[in-house]
């Protein structure tokens, strides 16, 4: 993108030792405000690219908005640019480059988009082939707008905010989106107070027909990065499968810091079954009912024997009570809760196994 706002390429097909000349990927200036995106690459000599431009979205209104264009041949000619399917667009709209990632999964192309003006981070998965897509879009920050975990006994918030990040599992079939994260702790259900920023994420290893939510994937500062901050946590992350165990390693920076941090977590909730050739397998917390008087019931399904924490908290995040903490068999389980003593309101109940953490929610109303 120099001078003229044109966007360029250069193919080099010896490992780097010598290049095409110059492409001029889409033939035409983009606008001032128009930024350059990832190049990702399929199978053969597929590539496909993302950038943003403006976009006219009716009565005149002109706004930046994300592009894509493709290659079959390796990046020497592009197809005509499109305009990705934004599910919704305000004249406020603001995507900028560092609200942008994606990446080539099974030769189907993937890419995270953020609306920072807007309750909104597009995902986008593609099906079909190269000038034929037909497009599914996720908000990610509407999956992952009720993330709550636990730490050192207490319960705390989680919602996507920016700087997303797309990475992909080809062993296990996941595909992780990480952001920063706005983080709520020790606050009632209305999450009205930020307690600082974190690295948060959700996953799919159905290819977007389900989202859970991910534990958080970094912990630096005791778990927290000053909210005001605004270049904290431009993270990228990249999955990896050790064992039948996915783990994400990502660098991501600290601007008030000024570190860069590089760091590794053991991202899911779920392994691969010994003796299995079905893949990957969940502990499913549920609750039943989930609004109640005095009794519910915590349902869960293990897929390996293992120790079991079961630990209810409050909505200030305060822990009221371990429910069990002991070992359990391979089988679906359904643990009791006496709740006659408490006062109404949402509580949170937190199970702990070697395979990570999951949370779920009641509410008690008499």
């Amino acid at each position: 993108n120099d001078v003229s706002n044109n966007l360029y390429c250069w193919v080099s097909e010896d490992g780097g030792y010598f290049w095409s000349d110059t492409i001029n990927m889409i033939g035409a200036a983009i606008a001032t405000d128009g930024v350059s995106g990832p190049v990702s690459f399929g199978t053969g000599d597929y590539v496909f690219y993302t950038y943003q431009d403006l976009y006219d979205i009716g009565g005149g209104i002109e706004v930046i908005y994300p592009y894509f264009i493709e290659s079959t041949d390796g990046g020497y000619t592009w197809s005509t640019p499109e305009a990705l399917p934004v599910p919704s667009v305000t004249p406020t709209a603001l995507f900028w480059w560092q609200e942008i990632d994606g990446m080539v999964i099974n030769d189907e192309p993937w890419t995270v988009q953020t609306d920072l003006n807007a309750d909104s981070m597009w995902v986008f998965h593609a099906t079909g082939s190269p000038g034929s897509w037909t497009w599914e879009v996720y908000n990610a920050r509407a999956l992952g707008s009720c993330s709550v975990w636990v730490h050192s006994d207490t319960l705390k918030y989680c919602e996507p905010s920016q700087y997303p990040s797309i990475s992909y599992d080809d062993v296990s079939g996941t595909v992780l989106v990480s952001y920063k994260a706005n983080i709520y702790v020790g606050n009632d259900a209305t999450w009205s107070t930020h307690n600082g920023a974190h690295i948060g994420g959700i996953y799919s290893n159905d290819y977007g027909a389900t989202w859970i939510i991910c534990p958080p994937l970094s912990t630096p500062n005791n778990g927290e990065i000053p909210w005001g901050d605004w270049s904290a946590t431009e993270v990228a992350h990249r999955l990896a499968n050790i064992n039948g165990n996915v783990y994400s390693y990502g660098i991501w920076v600290n601007a008030t810091e000024r570190n860069l941090y590089f760091e590794v977590s053991n991202l899911i909730w779920w392994g691969i079954e010994e003796s299995s050739n079905k893949g990957v397998s969940m502990v499913n917390l549920q609750m039943s009912p989930t609004i109640i008087r005095d009794f519910c019931c915590a349902e869960f399904a293990l897929q390996n024997s293992c120790n079991v924490l079961l630990k209810l908290y409050d909505a200030t995040g305060r822990l009221v009570e371990t429910i069990f903490n002991g070992y359990l068999k391979k089988s679906t389980h359904t643990i009791n809760i006496n709740t006659s003593k408490l006062a109404n309101g949402i509580y949170f109940v937190s199970l702990e196994t070697k395979a990570g953490t999951q949370t779920a929610k009641f509410i008690i109303a008499r």
